[in-house]
Order: C-alpha cells, then sequence, then structure tokens
C-alpha cells in the first residue's frame, strides 16, 4: 500500500496510467479488483454528501494533491470553504485518522461521506501511486453525472410545475368555487345541459370529498417518492413507467449511453483493470435496468469473454445500439476502446442535450392545452346556465 500522504517528495515517484487495456489482465490488477471485491465497509459516521458538494470536494482534492499537497492539509484546506458545518467536521475527523496512521480510502470509507465507488478508485490509486490521477478521473465522473442529471431535471420541471399548478387550481376551484355555484345552478329551477350536470355531479363529490382525496394524492406522492429512495423494486417500477413514456424514454436512453460512454472511457484510460472499471460504472448509472446491464457485463468479461463476445448478443441491443457495439467491438480489436468509448459519451451527450432541450419544448403546450381544457369545461359549466336563464326571462317578457 503506498503513503496516504503523497506530498512533493513523493510525487516523481509516481507511475504514468497504462493507456491501453485488455481482458486479460495483470496478477496485480486481479490482486487490486480481489481486494476491491471482498472489502467490506467500515460503519459510516457521517451521511453522504449530494452530488455538488462531492464533486467540488474531489476536484479540488485532485488538483491539491496533484501539486504536492500532503492528504491532510488538502482536507484541512477545502474544509474551510465548505459551508456546512458537519461536512467540516467529517473531514476533520477523516484528516485526525489520516494523521495518525489510517489510509486515505479507509478514512473515507468510514466517514460514510462517499460512494462506494469513489472509494474503491482511491483505494487502488493509493496501492498503484496514482492516487491524483484516479482523483482526476472521479472528478471528472461526478461532473458528467451531475451535468447529465441536471438535464434531465431541467427538462422535466416547467412541466412538472404547470402540472402541480393544475392540481391546485383544480382543487381550489372543485373545493371552495364549484359548491357555491352549485347554489346558484340549483336556485335557477332551470333545465341544465349535460356539461352543467357533469360539472354538478363533480361539484358535489368535492364538496363531500375534495380536501380528502386532494390529501391523499399529495401523501400518495411524498410515500411513493420515499419508497422510490429505499426501496430498489419500487424505484424499478417507476423507472419502467418512465421508459414508456415517449420523449422521456428517449432522453433516459441517451443519457445512460453517454454515460456509459465517457464513466467507461475515462476509468480505462486511467489505466484500471476491465473488471473494476465496470463495476464501478455500475455504480454510477442512473436507472436500475443499465446497473444490472453493466454487472451483469462486468460478470461476463471476468468470466474471460471479450466485449466482441458479449455484445454479439442481440439482447444486449436494448441497452445498446448495435452500431455502438459494433464501435466498442472493433476498438477493442484496434486497441483504441478507452477513445471511442469517450467519442461516443460525448456523441450521446449532445444529444441528450437535443432531447432535454426537444421534451421541454414538447410538454409544455401540452400541460397548457390540459389547463385550457379545464378553463373552457368550468367556463361553459357556469355561464350555459346564466345565458338560460336570461333567455327565458326575454321569452317571458314578451
Amino acid at each position: 500500500m503506498a503513503d496516504s500522504n503523497p506530498g512533493v517528495s513523493n510525487q516523481n515517484q509516481l507511475k504514468p496510467p497504462v493507456a491501453t487495456i485488455s481482458t486479460d489482465q495483470t496478477d496485480d490488477s486481479a490482486q487490486a479488483t480481489e481486494t476491491t471485491a471482498v472489502k467490506k465497509p467500515h460503519r459510516a459516521i457521517f451521511h453522504k454528501l449530494n452530488h455538488e458538494t462531492s464533486e467540488y470536494l474531489i476536484s479540488n482534492l485532485s488538483m491539491l494533491i496533484s501539486s504536492g499537497v500532503s492528504i491532510g492539509e488538502a482536507l484541512d484546506a477545502v474544509g474551510q470553504e465548505l459551508p456546512s458545518k458537519a461536512t467540516r467536521k467529517a473531514l476533520k475527523h477523516m484528516e485526525q485518522q489520516i494523521d495518525d496512521g489510517m489510509p486515505f480510502f479507509k478514512a473515507m470509507e468510514a466517514s460514510g461521506l462517499f460512494s462506494a465507488s469513489t472509494v474503491n478508485l482511491v483505494e487502488i490509486g493509493e496501492s498503484t501511486g496514482q492516487l491524483p490521477q484516479n482523483l482526476k478521473v472521479i472528478a471528472t465522473q461526478l461532473h458528467k453525472n451531475n451535468t447529465m442529471t441536471s438535464r434531465v431535471k431541467a427538462a422535466l420541471l416547467y412541466p412538472s410545475f404547470l402540472l402541480a399548478l393544475l392540481f391546485i387550481v383544480g382543487t381550489g376551484i372543485g373545493v371552495f368555487l364549484l359548491p357555491r355555484l352549485l347554489k346558484i345552478i340549483n336556485s335557477l329551477n332551470e333545465k341544465v345541459g349535460p356539461i352543467t350536470t357533469a360539472l354538478i355531479k363533480v361539484g358535489t363529490f368535492f364538496g363531500h370529498f375534495g380536501l380528502i382525496l386532494a390529501g391523499l394524492v399529495v401523501l400518495g406522492i411524498i410515500l411513493l417518492a420515499v419508497l422510490a429512495r429505499i426501496n430498489p423494486r419500487v424505484k424499478s417500477a417507476l423507472e419502467t413507467i418512465l421508459f414508456h413514456i415517449p420523449g422521456v424514454k428517449k432522453l433516459l436512453f441517451e443519457s445512460e449511453i453517454a454515460r456509459f460512454g465517457f464513466i467507461l472511457g475515462n476509468l480505462m484510460d486511467a489505466g484500471l483493470p476491465v473488471t473494476t472499471c465496470l463495476t464501478t460504472l455500475s455504480t454510477s448509472m442512473s436507472t436500475h435496468r443499465y446497473r444490472q446491464f453493466v454487472l451483469e457485463l462486468s460478470h461476463k468479461i471476468e468470466d474471460g469473454n471479450s466485449f466482441s463476445k458479449v455484445l454479439a448478443d442481440p439482447k444486449v441491443h436494448k441497452y445498446l445500439p448495435g452500431t455502438i457495439c459494433q464501435i466498442i467491438i472493433s476498438a477493442e480489436r484496434s486497441g483504441n476502446l478507452s477513445a471511442s468509448l469517450l467519442s461516443i459519451g460525448e456523441n450521446y451527450e449532445d444529444k441528450a442535450d437535443i432531447s432535454a432541450r426537444n421534451l421541454e419544448t414538447l410538454l409544455e403546450p401540452m400541460v397548457l392545452v390540459i389547463l385550457a381544457v379545464g378553463v373552457l369545461f368550468v367556463a361553459l359549466a357556469v355561464f350555459l346556465p346564466i345565458y338560460s336563464l336570461i333567455g327565458n326571462f326575454n321569452t317571458t317578457g314578451k
């Protein structure tokens, strides 16, 4: 294990990362992979960082350690810039553990602040003398992940806001306005049309159960969100629904392929074993189906199969398009796999960006149409009896 405090004296001893990776790994790489696989996590002391803070922390640690600053000094410097008191306390605790001789990756693992993939890459970096390079890979991976996640959220934010507004306004109309309109309509003693009849039924229902129904809907959404965070099966079911929505399916598909390309390409470019790269990649995918796909891919590669053999299976094409599989197969044969994967990531990142903008543009008018139909329904139901009453008055007057 390399010294956990790589200062200036150790920086010149770092070995450059291996540029080419194949499925035939060296004994040292296999041992590093085995160590990562059997490593048992310590009990977490603090909660994990959010995505933005994690990216900021890792990127600054990478720059400081690459400049020859010791790990303890780097943690202290970065901790002073963080607004969260709990995070500063966690970093101070890590600094004390490192000063007592604990390896950096074990201090990270014990803190509970970092993901398993981050800890694994730091452990490999310490054992191979490539800690600054691996920290840079982690920072790039986090930045790309955060960028893709932000694009998906941005595409769904405005339509979600309009739908929430529609729900609030509709509930308000149903609970507070419709019962009063019903009294007016009933007092007219006039024969009403089918639209007003439907309004009376809806108004009667909302007058009795509107607030209860609205509360149950809000409670159900909150409960579903909580279950999706703690129960993988619920989250997988919600993802399955999203993958069947036109537009959203395309965006998620392109985002996951972009993430697959640039994360796997960066990891392999850093000189890590293929199975380690795939195991780390599986923890970085945002959807359950792609995490399972990458894990299965890792197991098949670990059994001695090449990318050419694994990706030739037609079942793979529902996760990766046939053209992407062919590019990866050809790149593996030519020894240019990491560069090709990075190119795939950049290409699909651009496609996902376009799909996100198109989805937002598509959803906005659809939600506005729903709002317009609701307003038109209420307006017709209210004004038709009034026009009928005015017509009767005119007839009576004559």
